[in-house]
């Protein structure tokens, strides 16, 4: 009887950080999203239309996350072990997001935006290009919720 006892407190730990790990990861995407829509900024050329790109871009791609794992989550043998991939790899996605958006930039202005000229292909394609950057990570924190649950 103690030893069942005592698993089920050990199961209550583990329950209880695992949601903390999943908050703390909310929070993170967060932040994510604010530093985001400053650096989108830049691309498209204002504070607000940086932000609306990130806005939709950002929950865009937490649907199709969710709707790319959510049907398999079930399936997958160890899905804790997937969320902490999953999450290690928006960690360095984050962390390597400055250099990525300084080598999407120099491209964009060398060579992309040059070759379009002007007009609404430009714009459609700087708001392209921003949304490039920001689907991958955020389809990975949209496939979180389901793995982890």
């Amino acid at each position: 009887m103690r030893f069942r006892s005592a698993g089920l407190k050990s199961e209550s730990y583990v329950a209880a950080l695992l949601y903390l790990a999943f908050f703390i990861s909310g929070i993170s995407g967060l932040v994510y999203e604010s530093i985001w829509g400053r650096y989108l900024a830049l691309l498209v050329g204002h504070g607000a239309y940086g932000q609306v790109l990130v806005l939709a871009v950002f929950l865009g791609g937490l649907a199709l996350g969710a709707l790319a794992v959510g049907g398999r989550s079930e399936r997958i043998r160890r899905p804790l072990m997937v969320y902490g991939v999953v999450e290690i790899a928006i960690g360095v996605i984050g962390l390597l997001f400055h250099e990525l958006f300084l080598g999407v930039r120099a491209f964009a202005e060398g060579t992309l935006y040059p070759a379009i000229g002007s007009g609404t292909g430009l714009t459609a394609v700087r708001w392209g290009v921003s949304a490039a950057l920001l689907l991958g990570p955020s389809m990975l924190m949209g496939t979180t919720f389901p793995l982890i649950t």
